[in-house]
C-alpha cells in the first residue's frame, strides 16, 4: 500500500500505541518536505526521523501546517507508549481549509468533550473509529459502532467514515459467524449500512477519501 503513496505534505499520528506510531511505516513515509504531527510529550519517540518537523500538539491547539490548519481535540483514550511512560497523551484532530472541517477521531471512547469542543462547527466529514466491542472492557476507551454514531451525530457531520482497523487475533469468529465475546461485526455493519442509507449518507470508503480530497480543495463533487 505504502508503494502507491507520493509526496505527503501533513502526515497525522494521533497517539504513541504502537499500531498509530509505528516505526518501519514511518521510515517509509520519513521525508525533508512532509510535516508530522504528534501528540503531547511524545516527541522523544521522532528522534532520527528525517521529517520537515515534528510539530507537538497539546488539546486545542491549533496551527497552520502545510496550507492547513489542524486542531488537536481531546477525546477519551489515553497515549503512553509504554505504561511507565508519563504525560504522553492522544489526539482526535479536526482539519480546516477552504471552509471545509474534516473531523478524525482516531482512538476515542464516547465522550461529550468531542461535542462542546466542536460547537458551531460544521463537519463535513467525520472519520469514526469503530473497534471497541471485544473485549468489553475496550469500551472505556474506544467506541462501538453506535457509540461512533451517536457522536457523528451530535456533530451533526454531513459524511461518516467508519473506521475498523483489526490487529491480527482481535476478532476471532464462532460457528455463527459473529466475533467471539462482543456480537456481530457483521451483523454490526449491517445495521451501519441501514442507519447510512436511511439518512443517505452511505459511500464507499474510496468514495469518501475521494470526496475529502475534493472537499479541501474546494474542487467540483463527484455525483451523488
Amino acid at each position: 500500500m505504502l508503494t502507491r503513496i507520493t509526496k505527503v505534505d501533513l502526515l497525522l499520528v494521533s497517539h504513541a500505541h504502537t499500531d498509530h506510531l509505528d516505526y518501519p511505516t514511518l521510515r517509509q513515509l520519513q521525508s525533508p518536505t512532509t510535516i508530522a504531527v504528534t501528540a503531547q510529550n511524545t516527541t522523544s519517540l521522532w528522534e532520527d526521523m528525517k521529517f520537515r518537523s515534528i510539530e507537538e500538539m497539546a488539546w486545542r491547539d491549533s496551527r497552520s501546517l502545510a496550507e492547513v490548519k489542524v486542531t488537536a481535540i481531546e477525546g477519551k483514550h489515553w497515549g503512553a507508549r509504554l505504561p511507565w511512560y508519563k504525560g504522553m497523551e492522544a489526539n482526535s484532530l479536526l482539519l480546516s481549509k477552504n471552509g471545509v472541517n474534516i473531523f478524525f477521531g482516531a482512538d476515542t471512547g464516547y465522550t461529550e468533550l468531542i461535542k462542546q469542543q466542536l460547537n458551531g462547527i460544521p463537519i463535513d466529514l467525520a472519520i469514526m473509529g469503530i473497534a471497541a466491542y471485544s473485549p468489553k472492557s475496550f469500551e472505556t476507551r474506544h467506541a462501538n459502532p453506535e457509540q461512533a454514531w451517536k457522536m457523528a451525530e451530535e456533530m451533526s457531520a454531513k459524511w461518516v467514515i467508519p473506521n475498523l482497523p483489526l490487529p491480527s487475533g482481535c476478532c476471532r469468529s464462532n460457528r455463527k459467524g459473529g466475533s467471539s465475546g462482543g456480537g456481530s461485526l457483521m451483523g454490526t455493519a449491517a445495521l451501519k449500512k441501514k442507519q447510512l442509507a436511511r439518512k443517505q449518507k452511505e459511500i464507499s470508503q474510496e468514495k469518501s477519501l475521494t470526496l475529502m480530497i475534493l472537499a479541501i480543495n474546494r474542487l467540483p463533487l463527484p455525483p451523488e
